[in-house]
This record gives C-alpha cells, sequence and structure tokens, in this order.
C-alpha cells in the first residue's frame, strides 16, 4: 500500500492542476466575489514549516524533535484584490443616482437618496497574519513516527473605503439611509455584506496530526518518509458579516491528507564541511464539507445582493424596499474539495551555516457551494422608479446594480438580464459568486540559520522569509518573515 502513495499524489496533482489551469486566469474575469479564501501559514509543505527541519537526531536521545516559529505576513497589490470584489472588475467604483455609461452602482440600491449624488470608491482590501507555530515529531523505532504540529495564529483583514464625492445631491425621500458610500456600507440596516473598519480574530489554526515511515534502505544523510494524516478543526468559520473576513484555520473544515519528505545530497568536500543538498516536501489534502454562512448574487448580476427587494406583496403595494444582503446571505454548504502542495529547496551547509534557497506551489480546486436548505424566498427586485401609483411600488426583473428597467413590457428588457419569473426563484441564484475559484499559487523563499548537529542535543537557530504570487487576482500576492528554533533529543 506505501508504494502507491506517491502514485495517489501524482494523480491527484494532475486532476488539481488541471481545473486550476482551466479556471479564468485574466484578472478581470473574476469580479463580484463575497468570499476570498486565505491559505493559512505554518502548514505541510510551505517553506516556514519545513525550513530547517531535517530530522536531526539526537546522541543516545529518544527520537524527539521539537520545532518553533514565529511568522509575519502581509498582502501587497490592494488593486489586484479590490477587482476580485468590484462589481465590474474595475479598480474604481463610480456611484451615482443617475444613470450613465460611467456609473457603476447607483445610489439608490445603497439607500442614498439624494438626487444628483455622485461619488467614486476605491476598495483597498489589506491582510495582514502574524502567530508561532509548533511542531513535535517522534520516532517510534527505526521505521515509524508520528508528528503533530499546529499554529496560533492572529489574522487582521480590512477592506479601507476611499471615497470621493463629486456632488452630494439633495435628499429626495425619506427613505434614505446613508448619505455616502462609506455611511452606506456601514449602516445598521445590513446585517451581512459590510465595510467598516479593520476585523480580526485569535485562534489556533487548526491542528494537523500525521502518522508517517521511512524507507530504511536509503543511507544517511539521505532519507525519504511518507505520512497520511488527518487535519483536526479548531478555528473560525465565516460569518459572511463583512465583505472581507478574517478566518483562523480553514473554516472549520475537516480534512484529511498524505504527502512526504525527501532530501538527495548532491555533493560535498573532502573534509565533510560543506555540502550541497536538494529537499522537497509535499502534501494531498482533501477538506470536507461545512456548513457556513455565505452572500450571493442573482446570475448574470453582479453586486445583486446590494439591490432593493420586495419580499412581499404588502410591500409592493406601500413601496417598501428591503435589503438584498440581508435575503442573498444564507447557510450553505462549502466543500474545498481538494489542494496538492509542493515545497523544494537547494540547501547549503558549511560549517553549521545553513542557507536555503527555494520554490513552493500550492493548485487548489474551486470550492463547491450548495444552499444547506429549501430556498422559499419570495423576493423581487424592486424598481427604483418608486410610487407608480397610489404609492404602489413595481417589479423590476430585469435591473441590474448600474441599471434601472422600469417599464412592465416584458420584450424592452434584455433576455439575458431576465429572471426566471417576477420573483427571484432557486434557479436565479449564482452560488458561484459565493465560491473562492480554483488556484495556482507559488512562492520563492530565502531562509538562513546555523546549526549545532554534532552536540548531544543537535539544535538551530534561522531566519526566513517568502513571496507569494500568483496568476490571477484569486492569489493574494503576500510576503512573508519567519524565525525559527529547533532540536533534537
Amino acid at each position: 500500500m506505501k508504494r502507491y502513495i506517491p502514485l495517489f499524489l501524482l494523480l491527484a496533482a494532475v486532476t488539481t492542476l488541471n481545473n486550476a489551469i482551466t479556471a479564468p486566469t485574466h484578472p478581470y474575469e473574476v469580479k463580484s466575489k463575497t468570499y476570498f479564501s486565505v491559505p493559512q501559514m505554518y502548514q505541510p509543505a510551505t517553506p516556514e514549516y519545513s525550513a530547517f527541519f531535517d530530522g536531526q537526531k539526537a546522541k543516545d536521545g529518544v527520537g524527539g524533535s521539537f520545532d518553533a516559529a514565529g511568522f509575519f505576513a502581509k498582502s501587497t497589490n490592494y488593486k489586484q484584490l479590490g477587482r476580485y470584489f468590484s462589481p465590474h472588475g474595475s479598480d474604481s467604483i463610480t456611484v451615482a443616482t443617475i444613470e450613465g455609461a460611467d456609473v457603476d452602482v447607483l445610489a439608490d440600491y445603497l439607500g442614498i437618496a439624494s438626487d444628483g449624488f455622485k461619488s467614486t470608491i476605491v476598495l483597498k482590501p489589506e491582510y495582514t497574519t502574524y502567530g508561532f507555530g509548533l511542531r513535535y515529531k517522534q520516532d517510534l523505532g527505526d521505521t515509524f513516527f508520528f508528528d503533530i504540529s499546529a499554529p496560533i495564529t492572529y489574522v487582521a483583514a480590512e477592506i479601507k473605503l476611499n471615497e470621493t464625492i463629486a456632488t452630494t445631491g439633495t435628499i429626495v425621500t425619506a427613505t434614505a439611509t446613508a448619505s455616502s458610500v462609506e455611511a452606506a456600507f456601514k449602516q445598521e440596516n445590513w446585517t451581512y455584506g459590510k465595510i467598516d473598519g479593520k476585523q480580526t480574530k485569535w485562534g489556533i489554526g487548526d491542528v494537523v496530526f500525521n502518522v508517517g515511515w521511512k524507507y530504511k534502505d536509503i543511507e544517511d544523510p539521505n532519507y525519504l518518509e511518507s505520512y497520511v494524516g488527518v487535519l483536526i478543526p479548531v478555528g473560525n468559520k465565516p460569518e459572511a458579516k463583512y465583505m472581507f473576513e478574517p478566518v483562523v484555520g480553514h473554516g472549520g473544515h475537516f480534512g484529511i491528507l498524505a504527502g512526504g519528505h525527501a532530501k538527495l545530497q548532491i555533493w560535498e568536500d573532502e573534509k565533510g564541511d560543506s555540502s550541497l543538498a536538494f529537499k522537497a516536501d509535499s502534501k494531498g489534502q482533501y477538506l470536507f464539507a461545512r456548513t457556513q454562512k455565505r452572500s450571493f448574487d442573482l446570475r448574470g448580476k453582479p453586486w445583486s445582493r446590494y439591490m432593493k427587494y420586495y419580499a412581499s406583496e404588502a410591500d409592493v403595494l406601500t413601496g417598501t424596499y428591503k435589503d438584498g444582503i440581508n435575503y442573498l446571505t444564507k447557510d450553505v454548504k462549502v466543500t474545498p474539495r481538494m489542494s496538492v502542495a509542493g515545497n523544494c529547496a537547494f540547501v547549503y551547509v558549511n560549517e553549521g551555516f545553513d542557507c536555503e534557497l527555494g520554490f513552493g506551489i500550492l493548485a487548489r480546486q474551486a470550492e463547491k457551494v450548495v444552499l444547506s436548505g429549501t430556498y422559499d424566498d419570495t423576493i423581487g427586485i424592486a424598481s427604483l422608479a418608486g410610487a407608480i401609483t397610489d404609492n404602489t411600488g413595481a417589479i423590476s426583473p430585469a435591473s441590474t446594480i448600474d441599471k434601472e428597467f422600469a417599464s412592465k413590457t416584458s420584450g424592452e428588457y434584455p433576455q439575458e438580464m431576465l429572471l426566471s419569473s417576477a420573483t427571484v426563484k432557486e434557479a436565479d441564484l449564482d452560488l458561484c459568486s459565493a465560491a473562492h475559484p480554483a488556484i495556482i499559487k507559488c512562492n520563492t523563499s530565502l531562509a538562513l540559520g546555523y546549526r549545532w548537529d554534532d552536540q548531544d542535543y543537535p539544535c538551530i537557530v534561522g531566519l526566513g522569509g517568502a513571496f507569494d504570487f500568483g496568476l490571477d487576482n484569486t492569489v493574494m500576492n503576500k510576503w512573508s518573515l519567519w524565525g525559527k528554533f529547533g532540536f533534537s533529543f
């Protein structure tokens, strides 16, 4: 069975890479998303996890090894992340009460009922995380071992909404709930999907427990190990309260994983003081379904979750608007499915000095999102025309976040914008807008350290850094730094 694990990982890698590669790769193709899933720090087959941990053994020890790492990471390129959340994939968003070629969002939908209002906003998402990871590995005789690891993590997620108001306009109705876009995204009427400053979380970023075996016919200093394991969720789940949420761990998902560690010495000088080696870590991981709260749009209607709706016949008769974000946020079953990660490095050692130059890759399938229950709401898109006669409203199933179709003649609606009926049905829901797409994330890393391998209890200290990058805006570009200390006993 053990011999088939590399084949399993290869097949999993091909499947996952194909899924990720065939996903949209142009940054403007990914837009109006409601959830961003950030790969967690200090996970198997990441540089901060793998650096310097080479299985050194203590003389006359019990076969134990301990590793501790402090890390810090911060996102870059807010424009790329901003396009991920924006309705039309643009760097800036124009909000106005009057339709126009340059208008991206009609202000009335956000509760800004001011005649002549116009402003431009820029979404600037920022992500920061820091903490420390702990890992313990114990040999069980000459063949088997187990290891357990977990990061204790602080996560801060924020979208800075920069607004430039061209004209404030004049309030024309008492139903106005905000005087600016910034105020609109903070309004108390919205239970979900807000933009309201920095949101933070502290916690354990899930526990990974592995059981593995060593291939004994490989001579030191080379080694080859395989393992299988479980990911035990202890972090928080998304709640959809904010457009960009801090999540510690993997969103509450339980997972299984398998992988391996390998090291091959390429060169060693005659004295044995200097050497060059190549090492690699791999991991295949599957995360199972879990119920979470997610917001979503309607098919073909970006940001339709922020439009106004009527929720009953009484609402139509009285012209009483309801905020769509409160109705288009539901409990859903989210399945992250498969991911494959690999991290490799060239390792140069000279009389205790250790330098590791690495490259890593993560390929992850798109999330699968389905409703947790039956969709039975009876909401319809409200016409912004307001009162038709006697203060009654009208349903406008073809309207979008940037264009109002108030006409009652269905033939005047663009066919692709029509819902399946006057009210929103389950078939009209765009659950893909609530799912993070497939990704391919790469990183380069450099780590410098010093090791004392000739001691009774070998130990090492070191510093490192990495930069993560991707093919499009489904991947967060970020830099990270870490410091490590480890010893064997």
